[in-house]
């Protein structure tokens, strides 16, 4: 199988986006698929739009994709459903807006399927290690992959912006040391991470490759600093300014 690249949750951070790319490029990967909510957050949603439209083999619809199309649905709250609506006058003042209508909501290549936030629910389950009540969730996991993982081998999902495995042997987190994983017939639950806003204590965007027999996950530093300027400057809420320097 040609390698291809995966990328989630791009909330219209160019300037990760961008830095995510040249990567990607520099690696020889032609085929790049989108996970959904390249809108969203970020102030450059337009232009971030523009470039996976132009980069991207496939765009998937995220939750902020379905919340532009459909605010009256829309779960969104606190500081994203503050962005919605700039997010959504950035948009349609440059007729993006309609394009988002033909993004599907899954895609599978082989083995391989793409959702953007679980197989269960669609745009809007998570895929966690824990519940709300903090009670760890692999049980549940484990018993999904083995039970349902038919017609497919390995999921790739988006959504919560923090990068795992999830197996039947448990959850596994990518770290310096070992960022590649050994595919093989195991099926996997791969948990993408974010390239515009990552959420797991590292500033780096995130995706992850795949090369028919090994999953890696790629960290990219970019100029999050840049991004957070923009987002002052637009007067979106102060913590999608503050929280690209954490990570978190």
């Amino acid at each position: 199988m040609k390698p291809f690249a995966v990328i989630s949750d791009v909330h219209g951070n160019l300037e990760a986006l961008r830095a995510v790319l040249t990567v990607i490029d520099g690696l020889g990967i032609e085929d790049v698929y989108s996970l959904g909510d390249v809108v969203g957050y970020g102030p450059d949603p337009a232009a971030c739009m523009e470039l996976c439209h132009d980069r991207c083999c496939v765009l998937l619809a995220g939750n902020h994709e379905e919340a532009v199309l459909h605010p009256e649905r829309s779960r969104l709250n606190g500081p994203a459903r503050e962005a919605l609506q700039r997010t959504w006058d950035q948009l349609q003042s440059q007729g993006l807006v309609p394009q988002l209508q033909g993004w599907p909501t899954y895609h599978q290549v082989g083995s391989q399927l793409m959702v953007h936030a679980s197989v269960e629910g669609g745009a809007h389950g998570y895929l966690t290690e824990r519940d709300r009540s903090g009670m760890s969730t692999f049980d549940r996991v484990a018993g999904f992959i083995e039970e349902n993982f038919v017609g497919y081998r390995i999921c790739y999902v988006g959504h919560n912006h923090t990068p795992f495995l999830a197996t039947t042997a448990g959850f596994i987190h990518p770290h310096e040391e070992r960022m590649a994983f050994f595919a093989g017939s195991e099926r996997f639950y791969v948990s993408v991470g974010s390239v515009g806003q990552p959420r797991d204590g590292d500033a780096r965007a995130c995706f992850v490759t795949y090369s028919g027999d090994e999953v890696r996950f790629v960290r990219v530093a970019y100029e999050w600093a840049a991004t957070a300027a923009k987002i002052r400057r637009l007067g979106l809420p102060e913590v999608l300014a503050e929280r690209l320097a954490k990570g978190r």
